[in-house]
Parts: structure tokens; sequence; C-alpha cells
């Protein structure tokens, strides 16, 4: 005995209707079910949108305390060390440097905006002291049982 089959007409494509053959119980309950699956990838996108959307809102609001820019992250138990340079005759406020210590290197960030300014190279004794020499130019790192003088080169 043959099937029954139902014609089932589809979006057009190019100005033309097409149609599809189908067989009447494969039309109701896949049609359905493609509507509901498609009902729940839109509502998870919309909240995984919103809910990435509100985070970035939060960071864009206060760079500070982003997972990536937080000193706890991004520094040992060695104390930071504060530098401040007064610009040339042009400039109205002074760059303020934090140096952290990232275990046997020591890096360099900007104290308004938390930007990477530079890293040091590895020492061959893990760090236990940073300063900032009489020199705003020079930063000093105690590793092992040396010191080590790291100079600003000019125009840096």
């Amino acid at each position: 005995m043959p099937s029954k089959v139902a014609k089932k007409a589809v979006t057009p494509v190019n100005g033309k209707a097409a149609t599809t053959s189908a067989t009447p119980s494969d039309v109701e309950p896949n049609s359905k079910r493609r509507r509901e699956q498609s009902d729940s990838n839109t509502d998870a996108a919309q909240a995984s949108s919103s809910s990435a959307t509100a985070s970035r809102k939060a960071v864009s609001q206060n760079r500070l305390f982003a997972p990536f820019r937080a000193l706890g992250l991004i520094s040992n138990d060695v104390p930071f060390a504060l530098q401040t340079r007064f610009g040339g005759k042009d400039a109205t406020t002074p760059d303020v440097n934090v140096i952290t210590c990232l275990g046997d290197s020591w890096a360099m960030w900007d104290a308004e905006r938390m930007t990477l300014l530079f890293v040091s190279t590895s020492l061959p004794a893990p760090i236990s002291s940073l300063v900032i020499s009489l020199s705003p130019d020079a930063v000093l790192a105690a590793a092992g049982t040396k010191v080590y003088r790291f100079k600003r080169r000019p125009g840096g």
C-alpha cells in the first residue's frame, strides 16, 4: 500500500517557491521540535549576550579590578615600588609608575591606567626587594646575594 505523502511549501528561494515532500508523521513533530530548539537557542544566546555585555560594562567602569589587572594577581609577596617622574616643561601631571615583583623579574605599570609598560629580563635568583634609585630612571632589584641596577635609556 503506498504511503501518503504531503507536500509542504518552503520559503521562496531566489524569488521562486519550492516544495518538498514529506510523510505526514514527519511534518508536524519535526517542525515543532525545530521551533522549540530554535526558541531555546535564542533564549540562551540572549542570556549569554546580556551577561557578557554586563561584565564588559563592569570591567570598563573600573579597570583596576579586572581579573588580569588586579595587582594581587600580577605580583607576589615582595612589596611594590612607586616611581614618580616629572615630564618635560609641557607636562601638566607627573607620570606615576608601579613596579611589581614577578618572581625572578619585575614589571612596570602605568598607575593611572594599569597598563603594562615594561618587563625586565629574568635574574638568576628570585627578587627579594625592589627600590627606585635616587635617579628616577633606575630600578634596583636585590636577588640572591647581588643587587642589580636597571637603568632607563635616554628617550625611553
